[in-house]
């Protein structure tokens, strides 16, 4: 008898730890092509921390090890072939909290998405109506220009919007166009070469879904937008140290915040140099692009560190 309860006992405790949890948000994007091809991938987000990926919690699984298929395939996917690529994506979103800086809202997910179609156009398709009603995910979009490459605050680097998720409910995006070069010269690649289940090799083409309930737009002073432009950061890229022109006196405060660039604060810096040319080191910061901003927000500049 206590044997028939030890095992009832452990039974129900291994079914309630390998319960699947529900994200706060899913849809499903469907992709066809000419021949008559289908394939989809689960994606979504949680309004909290999410676990490490693949996430089994969730239902992710990592499928890298299984190559393309040679008719139709799309995942979830950084670099084909050398990161984990996954059928079913759960990220994080925080939507309720502002973040440090606009746009977007809080923390905003970045989905890149690889596929591969032996024939072309190819029709991604999803339910519009999912991200209508969802004011936290409403001016979700597509692009093919990685999240890293492309500046919020610069208006001749906005991406191109492909796609807004809440407005139409499909893309045809044919092989002529896919094979064009970026439309920022200085973005990253949007196309790999990868292995197919047959043993041939096959080009994957990229997207980026980016989740979020704020259309793109330049963050500008709205008080003031011509005394903004007239501070200047230099180097740009920065290898050591960057300076900080405010040769109008726009601003007093000597001590800045420094951004990731989604958003996540790294640090608080402070100058003692002349409030004309201020002086930030920033030679421990790993590359990448930053964001700064002084204490009363006044303004917001993006740098590269190399």
């Amino acid at each position: 008898m206590k044997n028939s309860i030890f095992f009832l006992f452990s039974f129900l405790t291994m079914a309630i730890y390998g319960q699947i949890e529900v994200p706060d948000f899913e849809f499903k994007i469907y992709i066809t092509n000419p021949d008559g091809d289908k394939d989809s991938l689960c994606l979504g987000d949680v309004l909290r921390d999410k676990h490490e990926y693949a996430d089994t919690a969730y239902g992710e699984y990592d499928v890298s090890h299984i190559p393309y298929r040679s008719s139709l395939d799309i995942r979830m996917t950084f670099l084909p072939n050398s990161n984990p690529e996954q059928k079913k994506f759960i990220t994080r979103y925080n939507c309720d909290t502002m973040g440090p800086f606009l746009p977007p809202r809080g923390d905003p997910s970045q989905i890149p998405i690889g596929f591969y179609s032996r024939s072309y156009p190819v029709t991604l398709s999803w339910d519009k109506e999912k991200f209508h009603r969802d004011t936290c995910r409403d001016s979700s979009f597509i692009t093919r220009i990685d999240y890293s490459t492309f500046d919020f605050f610069d208006e001749r680097n906005l991406p191109k919007v492909e796609a807004r998720l809440s407005t139409m409910n499909q893309l045809i995006l044919d092989k002529d166009y896919l094979e064009q070069t970026n439309y920022a010269a200085w973005a990253r690649r949007n196309y790999y070469e990868t292995k197919l289940n047959n043993g041939d090799s096959g080009v994957i083409y990229m997207i980026h879904i980016g989740i979020t309930n704020q259309p793109l737009r330049i963050l500008i002073d709205t008080k003031n937008p011509q005394k903004q432009s007239s501070i200047s950061l230099y180097p740009n890229p920065a290898l050591d140290n960057i300076h900080i022109l405010n040769s109008d006196g726009f601003f007093n405060s000597r001590q800045f915040d420094v951004f990731d660039f989604s958003g996540k604060k790294v640090r608080t810096v402070v100058s003692n140099t002349s409030i004309d040319n201020l002086n930030i080191s920033v030679h421990d910061l790993p590359p990448g692009i930053y964001l700064i901003m002084p204490l009363d927000r006044t303004w917001l500049k993006t740098f590269v560190k190399e």
